[in-house]
């Protein structure tokens, strides 16, 4: 590599950006994760008051600056479709891909509800709450999904959720 040169490598897809490319390049990266807007991001980004409303457009806009700044819901669609096709599907040789993208969209239709593997199988195809715990791992590593365990001061409830 010649002096004076910065490369950038970007990439949605959290195991390829810390492990893979960490190993190949020991010592000579720095690797930086850049979220979607938060509320008070989107806020400032708009110039809106918070309000109701605001929570609304955020809500209905997210976070992706893309989508915001152009209003377009194609950008989301688009960008959550490439997500399922080519950073989890096809990297991880998922089989039943309309399973996939039905659960992501149980998913980000029901946002902050309690969801579990088990319950989660007589509603898709898919026999296996294992299968479940695969994709719930995918979509976090692709930086689609976050999914946040319940409280319990017990530390025996907190390992069951």
């Amino acid at each position: 590599m010649h002096e004076g040169y910065k490369v950038f490598i970007t990439g949605s897809n959290a195991s390829m950006l810390s492990v893979e490319l960490g190993t190949h390049l020991t010592g000579r990266h720095l690797s930086m994760e850049l979220f979607p807007f938060s509320y008070s991001e989107f806020i400032r980004f708009k110039e809106l008051d918070k309000g109701e409303n605001a929570v609304m457009d955020y809500l209905k806009a997210g976070g992706i600056p893309e989508s915001i700044k152009t209003g377009i819901s194609v950008v989301l669609n688009t960008l959550v479709d490439d997500i399922l096709m080519r950073d989890i599907a096809v990297r991880h040789s998922v089989r039943d891909v309309t399973s996939l993208c039905q659960l992501t969209a149980f998913l980000i239709t029901h946002i902050g509800n309690l969801v579990s593997a088990n319950k989660l199988v007589g509603m898709f195809d898919t026999k296996s709450p294992a299968t479940f715990l695969d994709y719930f791992s995918f979509l976090k590593d692709a930086y689609l999904l976050e999914f946040i365990p319940v409280f319990s001061h017990s530390l025996k409830a907190q390992a069951r959720n």
